[in-house]
């Protein structure tokens, strides 16, 4: 159990991370740059989902994926389920 939880934490942080470089690589093309991942957050969701240029739920997809990266990152022995 605790070996296949290890993967899914791994998980979640390379979900979070594509995600990251994806959007990163949009906003490199119209040349905006973040220092911050909270940065890069807030402008995917007013220049992308705001604006209607992707739907809502892809934005609440990088809220989820975000806060999971932090939690997995940076707060000990936490653990995520299949079901999320």
């Amino acid at each position: 159990m605790e070996y296949q939880q290890g993967y899914l934490d791994f998980a979640v942080n390379r979900l979070y991370y594509a995600v990251f470089y994806i959007t990163n690589a949009y906003f490199f093309q119209i040349d905006k740059y973040f220092k911050k991942h909270s940065g890069l957050r807030a402008n995917f969701h007013k220049e992308l989902v705001k604006k209607g240029k992707i739907d809502k739920i892809y934005g609440k997809l990088y809220d989820e994926l975000f806060e999971a990266r932090e939690e997995g990152d940076y707060k000990p022995f936490v653990s995520f389920e299949k079901e999320q």
